[in-house]
């Protein structure tokens, strides 16, 4: 929620030396996509976005990761073209829907509020992330967001790289049409409109899950029930990692990255 394109970015040095590619899709509404209204934005139809994206790169397989509310879109791409995806799903930190059997109090609650107050709360985080990348991370929402991240994900934000690229983000939040996409982002995310046409459960093919067991914002108990509940679902638990496991960059480097570059090598091998 709130990210973009150039998240992966904090990871360029590592992709490369594990000879990934990275392509980033922009969430319709978001960055140069063509603007839209959250009852008209549906998760499926995203995913024909993206494969027919991958169709113009002329790309006939591919690996997918994806991270917090992003794995709801990721999900569906491997729900509708599962024998296209190379390996796993990658998930990190994944966003669970209130619909979910262990969501979150919280979750529930804010699921049940109207759609203009959810619309006026996501109207004000382009603002407040804006003014604490100005401050350099050191203002009081800076000083909040240090509070949900762990030491590793914070020296990734806080250094030249990270700065540079939150400046980017910051403008892709604030820029015509970002506050929309923000707002659509918390919409869907709390089934705000309807029921998401997308749950974990629909995908068959094999899963990793990566969480942190300090994510104060999807609890690990939701992780745990997709382990339990997905046909094919592996769990990696990243001790004092946080819902910005993404932004671990030895975690990435060390553990995700690899296993993504292992499906490709072990497909290589069954092909000689």
């Amino acid at each position: 929620m709130g990210g973009s394109r150039y998240t992966g970015l904090y990871h360029k040095e590592a992709l490369q030396s594990h000879r990934l590619r990275l392509i980033s899709v922009d969430r319709p509404g978001r960055g140069s996509t063509t603007p839209c209204s959250v009852k008209h934005l549906s998760i499926t139809k995203f995913s024909w976005c993206a494969l027919e994206l991958m169709d113009k790169l002329g790309i006939a397989k591919f690996s997918l990761m994806a991270d917090s509310c992003g794995a709801l879109f990721a999900a569906v791409v491997a729900v509708c073209a599962p024998e296209r995806v190379q390996g796993h799903l990658a998930l990190l930190s994944p966003w669970n829907l209130p619909s979910c059997p262990v969501a979150s109090t919280k979750l529930k609650v804010a699921h049940r509020l109207p759609g203009a107050v959810v619309s006026l709360f996501g109207s004000f985080i382009p603002y407040l992330v804006a003014k604490s990348a100005k401050a350099g991370l050191h203002g009081f929402w800076g000083r909040q967001m240090r509070k949900k991240m762990s030491s590793a994900e914070f020296a990734t934000l806080t250094s030249p790289c990270g700065r540079e690229l939150m400046k980017q983000t910051t403008a892709l939040l604030m820029a015509e049409g970002g506050k929309q996409a923000m707002i659509n982002d918390m919409l869907l995310s709390l089934e705000t409109y309807g029921p998401s046409d997308v749950h974990y459960t629909a995908v068959t093919m094999p899963v990793i899950v990566y969480h942190g067991d300090d994510d104060k914002l999807v609890p690990l108990k939701c992780a745990v029930w997709m382990r339990d509940n997905m046909s094919c679902c592996e769990l990696v638990v990243k001790a004092g990692g946080t819902h910005n496991l993404l932004l671990d960059r030895s975690f990435m480097a060390g553990v995700v990255l690899p296993k993504l570059q292992s499906d490709w090598e072990n497909q290589a091998c069954t092909n000689a």
